[in-house]
C-alpha cells in the first residue's frame, strides 16, 4: 500500500524527486488548477536533469496551462512510500505568482488541450482529493501568503 507523508523541509540529498508541481496564485489569492481526464490537477511534472526546481515548475506551467510564473517558493515535499520495488521519493510543491496567463493551447507533451479554472485557495482540496496532504500544502500556502 502506498503512502504519502508531508514534509515541510528541504528534500535529502539522496531522495529522487520525480515530481515538482505549483500552488499558482492570482492576484485575488486564487488558483490555477486544470482538469484532466476528469480529474483535476496543478500544473507540474517531472524535472528534466539539467533543472533546478524552479525551473521545471516554470517549463510545465507554459508547456501544461500556458501560463508564465514568478516569485517561485519553496513549499516542501510529498514523500511516497511503498510504490512497489522504488525506494521512496519526493515529489516537490512550490507556489508562485500567477504573471501572465495565455490562452489555451496544446500541450506538446500529450497533444491535450487542458480546461483552466481559478478557484478560492480554500476550495484546492476539494478539486484535488489530496485528503490530509493537500491540507498540509494549503496551510503552508497560507503561511507564505500571510507574511
Amino acid at each position: 500500500m502506498v503512502k504519502y507523508a508531508w514534509n515541510s523541509e528541504l528534500v535529502p540529498m539522496d531522495m529522487a524527486i520525480t515530481q515538482v508541481s505549483g500552488i499558482l496564485l492570482d492576484n485575488k489569492k486564487r488558483v490555477l488548477i486544470y482538469e484532466e481526464d476528469g480529474r483535476y490537477r496543478i500544473p507540474g511534472g517531472h524535472p528534466l536533469d539539467d533543472e533546478t526546481i524552479e525551473e521545471t515548475l516554470a517549463r510545465e506551467c507554459l508547456e501544461e496551462v500556458n501560463t508564465e510564473i514568478e516569485n517561485i517558493m519553496y513549499l516542501g515535499y510529498q514523500e511516497v512510500i511503498g510504490d512497489g520495488d522504488k525506494e521512496p521519493y519526493a515529489q516537490v510543491r512550490m507556489a508562485a505568482k500567477i504573471k501572465n496567463i495565455g490562452e489555451e493551447r496544446m500541450d506538446p507533451d500529450n497533444g491535450k488541450i487542458y480546461k483552466r479554472l481559478l478557484v478560492d485557495l480554500d476550495d484546492v482540496n476539494k478539486y484535488l482529493k489530496w485528503a490530509e496532504v493537500g491540507d498540509e500544502m494549503i496551510r503552508e500556502v497560507k503561511k507564505i501568503i500571510s507574511d
